[in-house]
């Protein structure tokens, strides 16, 4: 027999096997694979492609997209504040337009989570855990690394909400 608990770990590894989940109408968080697949984007309809990668050597630029990407590491030296103003800006201006947005890092589980972990949070006025339990429940994969999910504990979000129109 098979507890919840054993469930919810099978769900999150088929989970990371999927290559796009949508979070809410529109947004999608979602793995290299996803970023780098034409039709897949087009039949999303996703407009606008937001990036988060060590490099960008093997990723395409597709003709109607509108990209923005920022060459960051998964790593414990990387501070998710130094780009934020500009994410929130660019996902809340595609959300603005009625534009799908994918957010993407290489596996879609920690870099990119944690920017659309940290865009509901400012969005929706929401502690992290609560942000980060509603992400999950849409892509379960989702782990962000211990250095991101501490800067987004303590992000102050009402700072932050000036960034979204």
């Amino acid at each position: 027999m098979i507890g919840s608990g054993r469930l919810g770990f099978s769900r999150s590894v088929d989970d990371a096997y999927v290559h796009i989940h949508e979070i809410e109408p529109g947004l999608y968080l979602g793995d290299m694979i996803a970023g780098r697949n034409e039709q897949l984007l087009r039949e999303k309809d996703i407009k606008y492609v937001l990036g988060i990668l060590d490099d960008f050597f093997c990723m395409p630029k597709y003709d109607g997209i509108t990209y923005f990407r920022i060459e960051m590491a998964d790593s414990f030296q990387s501070n998710i504040e130094n780009h934020l103003p500009a994410v929130l800006r660019f996902i809340d201006q595609a959300r603005k337009e009625g534009f799908n947005v994918l957010v993407h890092c290489a596996a879609g589980i920690s870099r990119s989570a944690s920017f659309v972990i940290a865009y509901i949070m400012v969005k929706n006025n929401m502690r992290y855990e609560d942000a980060r339990d509603f992400v999950r429940s849409k892509r379960g994969c989702i782990m962000p690394n211990l250095e991101f999910r501490r800067q987004l504990v303590n992000l102050k979000v009402q700072e932050y909400r000036k960034f979204l129109n």
